[in-house]
């Protein structure tokens, strides 16, 4: 029998577990910190509980239900990339990382689901078929070895389970609780009703949040005969008002200071799913108790892997070569008490041993095997957490992932814009793959993981004496934020803060100037600042700073550009030497006229910042046939203006109009809102002008869109056509491709938008410090010397 039980609060469940379930109770948690969330709530009701984690659990039921399986069969993600990498090598696949890691990825996703091989070919006919291909044999092979993979550990107890009759050993008729669950994968939910068949099995869920879900979430499998809903509490309102003040941006740490001086404050939590070390250092107090984790091993990683690299890039090295290299590196790192160094170079060379055992290719290590080798290291690196937990400490600091620890409390709950994770984990499908995996078994929706985290958070202000600490304008203009508030009712504080403004150390009398020429950059700046413009495009001042021996940010992003741009000029697929020979062919002229001796680290960016999206263009040209054109021209002259620019990337067929721009991060297109509202019209001045010259028609689907070279996965695109946005998410496996039904209106309302603001840059004269946003003045030369105050009041 399965049990959904539906509860307002926590302490509703808490209190029917105790009533209905006196006896031995056993409480399975995702992670170990619910398991000691739990076992400390109960402990201060006087019971003792067993709370254990799923991963233990699974172990201990594999143990009894089945203690003829080797343990060395069981491979945990490390060594499933190690082995299978093997494989793809030793299948003849091309030595293409890149490759190998989206056919893991997407091998590991649809085991969750499935570990049919029916059910693979399925869904793999929506994938291009080389890459379904891979995904294939990988999932064969893991079945040939034997090895045993998390999904098949579900798989294999849900079968044994179903059994007639378990061993005589086996102890049944127990009460099996799952608390804390925001997600299950089909195994996992398909394993629970195997559970079901004879034990009582129990599901706590938030009743708000259950109200709220579809047939598509993981908590609607389980509606089935033999499942019954227990109600245990319902929807209920937060009737007493909270305190909140709104700060300026950057202004946190400030506010946070004097509150804690002057009141007596038990917790502070931060509006972030996690702490982390950079958080921490933003919090400027003392006395407090808190866990986070820190990456004591990472830097040390980090610059052993790039030693490594060197090494191995260019050409392949023997084995005993490599552990020659690390073993002197453990002398050295023994000698200097550098013990970080010690574990990762340990590390390296397990892994190098277990490689060069998997296979008589492995005794040399190409650059491939050194990418497979430095994944699995990484994954296996100890997880360390930092804590101060002293009794005469003031005040815990906390997130929103520990905000069931706290009741009756008086606590502050501070938000900024920099937090993140509100906006819940979505599925990374195409439609039409996520429309056959919803046929077999429940997709992550991030509308439920909304649900859920604002049905706890709920629970945390009603349970609390809590104040808020936001800043300004975040719950009104971020949709997460004001759903998570929505419940409440605030009493706004009045507060004046000390935002003294300093003096303008360069004062200029502006002079006019025609404007005859404009480019997306031109009026991007404008839109900015006005004052930015000016000294940029009027009075050509703006202060930078070039250093002799560096590369800055604008030649590194012309570097990589041209990378892209002159790989594609011969290279019709994916060549490791070719693309080795252009990266050194473009950065030596730069490494020679500026006498850098540094050179490491910028091949290391510029290479890992370029493989991925050549890889990917590559795809694209090759799926849909498309034609590149880079750096591509246009110039219009209209009502005595020349519009005029170069596109980055327009690629085009008989089908499709693409427009792409490059980007070194997604700084300026990490939402969609900067770029809908036209904050950004980088994309739009591009799109409107090809319009103007009759390159872009309608009878084409149109994209435009950004790449991001750090992080691919980040790159943004928009669409007028539902089938192109299902082809660029199942080539390049992207969510945010976002598609506009009102594409047309949306180019008739930039259109108006522009013209209003050419027309006041013409009739501008005073040119005042008036940036459009915060943003602005991080990238501006100007900002040391600047009041960054104007007509809109930004500062």
């Amino acid at each position: 029998m399965i049990n959904l039980a539906l509860y307002g609060k926590t302490q509703e469940f808490i209190d029917y577990s105790l009533d209905q379930h006196p006896e031995k109770m056993t409480f399975i948690t995702p992670n170990p910190q619910i398991a000691d969330t739990l076992r400390a709530r109960f402990d201060s009701l006087g019971r003792q509980i067993e709370s254990i984690t799923i991963s233990k659990f699974i172990q201990n039921e594999f143990e009894s239900l089945l203690p003829d399986i080797e343990r060395e069969n069981f491979k945990g993600k490390s060594d499933l990339i190690l082995v299978l990498g093997a494989v793809w090598k030793k299948l003849g696949k091309d030595n293409n990382y890149i490759d190998f890691m989206r056919a893991f990825n997407l091998l590991t996703e649809f085991r969750s689901f499935s570990v049919s091989e029916h059910v693979l070919e399925t869904v793999l006919e929506f994938y291009d078929e080389e890459l379904a291909s891979g995904v294939l044999w990988l999932h064969r092979f893991i079945s040939q070895l034997g090895m045993i993979d998390e999904h098949l550990s579900y798989f294999m107890l849900a079968e044994k389970l179903r059994e007639i009759e378990p061993p005589p050993e086996y102890e049944t008729g127990r009460t099996l609780i799952f608390y804390g669950f925001d997600y299950m994968t089909a195994s996992q939910v398909d394993l629970l009703k195997a559970f079901s068949l004879r034990e009582e099995v129990i599901i706590p869920f938030y009743f708000e949040a259950y109200q709220k879900s579809t047939q598509l979430d993981w908590i609607r499998w389980f509606e089935t005969q033999d499942t019954q809903e227990v109600a245990l509490g319902e929807s209920y309102t937060v009737d007493k008002e909270n305190e909140i003040v709104h700060f300026p941006k950057n202004y946190l740490g400030k506010e946070l200071l004097g509150l804690t001086k002057t009141q007596k404050v038990e917790a502070v939590i931060l509006g972030n799913k996690g702490l982390n070390r950079e958080i921490f250092f933003e919090v400027p107090l003392e006395q407090i108790k808190m866990k986070i984790p820190i990456e004591v091993f990472t830097q040390s990683f980090q610059g052993l892997s790039q030693k490594i690299e060197q090494i191995v890039r260019l050409s392949t090295t023997p084995v005993v070569d490599l552990e020659q290299f690390l073993k002197q590196e453990s002398l050295t790192a023994i000698k200097d008490a550098h013990y970080p160094l010690l574990k990762c170079c340990t590390l390296f060379l397990n892994k190098i041993k277990e490689w060069s055992e998997l296979s008589e290719e492995n005794i040399e290590i190409t650059y491939f095997d050194f990418q497979i080798i430095k994944d699995a290291c990484f994954l296996d690196l100890p997880r360390v957490n930092l804590t101060k937990l002293d009794s005469e400490f003031n005040f815990r600091l906390g997130s929103l992932t520990d905000i069931e620890n706290y009741k009756q409390q008086k606590i502050v709950f501070a938000m900024n814009s920099t937090y993140t994770g509100l906006k819940g984990i979505g599925s990374n499908f195409s439609e039409n793959v996520e429309k056959y995996l919803t046929s077999i078994g429940p997709i992550r929706r991030a509308e439920l993981d909304r649900s859920v985290l604002q049905a706890k958070f709920k629970e945390f202000v009603d349970d609390n004496q809590v104040s808020f600490l936001v800043e300004h304008g975040l719950d009104e203009e971020d949709s997460s934020v004001s759903a998570l508030f929505s419940p409440f009712k605030f009493a706004k504080t009045d507060k004046q803060f000390d935002l003294q403004l300093p003096k303008q150390v360069y004062i200029k009398e502006r002079k006019k100037t025609d404007l005859s020429t404009l480019s997306a950059s031109k009026l991007q700046s404008y839109l900015d600042c006005p004052q930015k413009y000016y000294f940029q495009y009027i009075e050509k001042l703006m202060p930078q700073v070039k250093l002799k021996g560096e590369l800055d940010p604008l030649e590194l992003g012309q570097i990589e550009h041209k990378i892209i741009e002159s790989y594609f000029e011969y290279g019709q697929a994916w060549d490791e030497n070719y693309f080795l020979e252009i990266i050194e062919k473009v950065l030596g002229p730069y490494f020679s006229e500026k006498n850098i001796t540094e050179k490491d680290s910028y091949y290391v960016e510029v290479k890992t910042y370029t493989q991925t999206t050549i890889q990917q263009l590559l795809n694209l040209r090759q799926k849909f046939q498309m034609n590149f054109q880079f750096e591509k021209p246009f110039e219009q002259i209209e009502n005595n203006l020349n519009y005029k620019g170069f596109i980055d990337l327009f690629a085009f067929n008989n089908d499709m109009n693409m427009i792409v721009d490059f980007k070194r991060s997604n700084s300026i297109f990490s939402t969609y809102t900067a770029i809908l509202n036209f904050e950004k019209i980088q994309l739009w001045f591009y799109l409107k002008n090809l319009m103007r010259q009759k390159i872009l028609t309608d009878e084409k689907k149109t994209i435009i869109g950004y790449i991001d070279l750090s992080n691919f996965e980040n790159s943004t695109f928009f669409t007028d056509s539902k089938s192109a946005m299902s082809e660029i998410k199942g080539l390049w496996g992207l969510t945010r491709v976002k598609l506009l039904d009102n594409f047309e209106d949306l180019i008739n309302d930039y259109d108006e938008f522009e013209n209003e603001l050419i027309e006041k840059l013409k009739q501008e004269q005073e040119f005042l410090p008036d940036p459009l946003n915060n943003k602005v003045c991080t990238f501006c030369a100007l900002a040391n010397i600047c009041p960054r105050k104007g007509s809109h009041g930004n500062t």
